[in-house]
C-alpha cells in the first residue's frame, strides 16, 4: 500500500548541496510535490524509517531529515503546484 509522507529537512553547511537530496527524495518518488521551500511529500511503499534512511545518504553528517506519514485531514494556503498534492491528496482519500 502506498503511503504519503512528508519530508523535510536543514541542510546547514554553508555549501549546501540541494541536489543530492533532491535527486534522492525523486527517487523515491518521481511525482513528489515540492510546493514549499523545505518540505516535500512523496508516495511511497516503504516505511517513514527505510526513507531516512536512504535519504541519510543523500545529505553531509550533520544536516537533519525528517519523515512523518500525512494524515487524511490537512490544510494549506496559497500553496504551489497544485496538480501533484491534488495526486497525493486523491491517495490520501481513499486510503
Amino acid at each position: 500500500m502506498m503511503t504519503s509522507y512528508l519530508i523535510t529537512y536543514d541542510l546547514l553547511k554553508p555549501t549546501k548541496d540541494y541536489s543530492r537530496l533532491y535527486s534522492g527524495i525523486r527517487a523515491i518518488d518521481a511525482g513528489a510535490w515540492h510546493g514549499l521551500e523545505s518540505v516535500w511529500i512523496v508516495q511511497s511503499q516503504l516505511s517513514a524509517a527505510a526513507i531516512r534512511d536512504y535519504l541519510a545518504g543523500c545529505i553531509d553528517a550533520n544536516d537533519r531529515v525528517l519523515v512523518t506519514a500525512v494524515a487524511k485531514e490537512w490544510a494549506g494556503l496559497r500553496l504551489p503546484d497544485t496538480a501533484n498534492l491534488a495526486r497525493i491528496t486523491e491517495t490520501l482519500l481513499r486510503a
